[in-house]
């Protein structure tokens, strides 16, 4: 079976006003009535069994993974739950998700690496340890590990 017989193609781009969010493989608007529904490949069995083992192992709620190949989505699934708490609701293919979980991954975590390999940073050390005022409060003993795995107990705001 070829890619193509699996894919659709990506909304055509509309005023950001009605974009409910953007494509970033294309730099597109996302249509809020743009079908969001699996688009299932075998193709892509790995990256599926990558995220159930991440999911069962606890290490993420879920995940939404797209590919894109030319303009078109040639696999689109989800997996696990958007939210565990109060309640679960699964997690779908036209979740949106915070930029700023972007922010985390690419600029914050980068940088943290690159501070714990000049031995600069230690994650198991608390914040606090190197950001004083962060340790009011009751969080004097939560760590970098803790905050970059969101694991500190701290809510989202």
């Amino acid at each position: 079976m070829g890619i193509g017989a699996c894919s659709r193609r990506l909304p055509e781009t509309r005023s950001s006003e009605s974009a409910r969010s953007v494509d970033s493989l294309n730099a597109r608007p996302v249509l809020p009535d743009s079908p969001a529904a699996d688009i299932d490949n075998p193709r892509f069995s790995a990256l599926a069994e990558a995220a159930r083992l991440e999911i069962a192992a606890g290490h993420l709620a879920g995940a939404v993974m797209l590919v894109g190949h030319k303009g078109d989505i040639v696999y689109r699934k989800a997996f696990g739950h958007k939210r565990i708490k109060p309640q679960p609701e699964a997690m779908t293919a036209d979740t949106i998700f915070d930029l700023a979980s972007l922010t985390k991954v690419v600029a914050t975590a980068t940088a943290t690496m690159q501070l714990v390999e000049r031995g600069q940073l230690q994650l198991d050390k608390p914040a606090a340890a190197y950001w004083p005022e962060f340790g009011q409060n009751g969080k004097q003993l939560i760590t970098l590990r803790q905050l970059l795995t969101h694991t500190s107990g701290l809510r989202a705001d």
